[in-house]
């Protein structure tokens, strides 16, 4: 690989504790050059399962795709991650305040991004697809691009975009696999993703300028994902 992987540390007052980003670097990274940015929630299993540097890495080497910045946040452990990025753990807003507040400035101290909402893609996989989805409806002048991944929809979740105005600016990349009818959570319960995520897909749809969503032979793992998120990169970045 020719881009570089390395470590940012933050010190985050929001989530009271050091969170350090895994970054990906690509060839030739320049100053005079302005780059995209993408931030990962679930960042360590985007870098190790999803294998995202190296997809980017493709697209940018191999395409002619956009430059882009991965940066990956990690999650602590299942019960903390829960906790920040599910709608009724009440911890929603320390996590959002961290990226909008704390990493985004940080990363843009560091590089030389397009330091608008269209230039930063947010991404995640089930409740990390959640969150990122909130960051866009709450943070629309930040965030205007998410890649959505069989993400946990409930109740708030639909009740919070039917709410929301319309969003132009908004592209965003939405699948589910076909078999995530019963699936375990960490939490422990059996939840269907296929009928809320379909549901989400029709509203979007209607609030979104670019919108694409698929229902995807696969379950609510990393074999239907990381196969996926090739596409989801060319959707966004070429």
């Amino acid at each position: 690989m020719e881009g570089e992987m390395t470590t940012l540390s933050l010190e985050s007052a929001a989530l009271q504790r050091t969170i350090d980003v895994q970054l990906y670097i690509p060839p030739n990274y320049n100053d005079l050059y302005t780059y995209h940015l993408a931030i990962a929630q679930d960042g360590q299993d985007y870098f190790q399962f999803g294998k995202i540097a190296r997809k980017c890495e493709q697209l940018i080497l191999d395409e002619a795709g956009d430059e882009v910045i991965v940066a990956g946040v990690p999650y602590p452990d299942v019960t903390t991650r829960r906790h920040w990025f599910h709608p009724v753990y009440g911890e929603q807003d320390a996590y959002l305040t961290f990226l909008t507040q704390e990493l985004v400035p940080a990363l843009e101290a560091r590089f030389h991004t397009h330091e608008v909402a269209s230039g930063r893609t947010l991404m995640g996989d089930s409740l990390a697809g959640t969150i990122s989805l909130a960051a866009c409806l709450r943070y629309r002048h930040c965030f205007a691009r998410a890649i959505l991944q069989s993400p946990y929809v409930d109740d708030d979740v639909i009740n919070e975009v039917k709410k929301a105005p319309a969003f132009p600016a908004f592209e965003v990349y939405h699948i589910v696999g076909d078999n995530e009818t019963n699936v375990k959570t960490t939490d422990g319960k059996h939840i269907d993703f296929v009928t809320p995520n379909e549901e989400l897909s029709t509203i979007l749809n209607e609030k979104a300028g670019r919108y694409s969503f698929e229902k995807k032979s696969g379950g609510h793992n990393w074999k239907l994902w990381d196969p996926d998120l090739l596409q989801a990169l060319r959707y966004m970045f070429k």
